[in-house]
């Protein structure tokens, strides 16, 4: 899986798409399936995220899911993907997971836009400073 020429204007246009669409477990419209595998499927042509789609309808359903899989946290689902790198060697188009204590799975993620992190929120897509990054992922580039 690599970002395909013209991935900036892809990228754009699936995080464009997310602006008015609320964070929803039971629609699937949550951060990962919503927001990040459809930028990352814009950018690349593949969806990472299809294994998990329609599996779960809720935090504890994503969790079970997880562990089914064999894994301990979003986080680790997304290493096993992606390339692990420093929150603060993000790039436009990398994943960003942000920590979430007490709420659904314990961590969100987002798509690193400048200088912060764009996810899916209550009210459609926000924006979270990249600060509040704890692991981030990279989507690796074409090779020209």
């Amino acid at each position: 899986m690599k970002r395909q020429p013209g991935w900036r204007a892809r990228l754009s246009a699936a995080l464009i798409a997310c602006d008015s669409v609320p964070f929803s477990w039971e629609n699937g419209d949550d951060c990962l399936l919503r927001l990040v595998a459809r930028a990352v499927e814009a950018m690349t042509g593949e969806d990472f995220a299809a294994p998990y789609r329609g599996r779960y309808r809720d935090a504890q359903g994503a969790r079970a899911v997880l562990a089914e899989e064999g894994f301990d946290s979003l986080g680790d689902a997304l290493a096993s993907i992606f390339a692990e790198i420093a929150p603060a060697h993000v790039q436009i188009g990398d994943i960003a997971l942000v920590e979430t204590p007490g709420q659904g799975v314990g961590e969100a993620v987002g798509m690193v836009v400048g200088g912060h992190i764009s996810m899916l929120g209550l009210k459609g897509r926000a924006s979270v400073a990249m600060r509040r990054a704890a692991r981030a992922f990279r989507v690796p580039y074409h090779e020209a």
